[in-house]
């Protein structure tokens, strides 16, 4: 049997991007606002065409919205939209 080892690759990624951390209180450079992403989806969160990106980021929020308050960390999808400059 042979395993390709990218198949077994993850990587990491910040649901609310590092670069927004003087727009909130508390850090979020913490596990709740850290996705494990495989490279292909990771790429398109941030090279592919809008509709692609929401869908993934859509997908991420939903998975992480109820985890986010646990540290103090408030955002809505549309907030989230505006900050990788997608417009629904």
């Amino acid at each position: 049997m042979h395993i390709n080892v990218y198949d077994l690759l993850v990587e990491a990624h910040h649901l609310i991007p590092l670069r927004e951390q003087g727009a909130f209180e508390h850090d979020i450079d913490v596990p709740e606002n850290i996705l494990c992403l495989c490279p292909t989806c990771h790429r398109k969160i941030h090279l592919a065409e809008d509709l692609a990106r929401g869908r993934i980021l859509k997908q991420a929020y939903e998975k992480k919205k109820n985890q986010l308050p646990q540290r103090g960390i408030s955002i809505d999808f549309e907030a989230l939209l505006d900050i990788y400059n997608i417009s629904d």
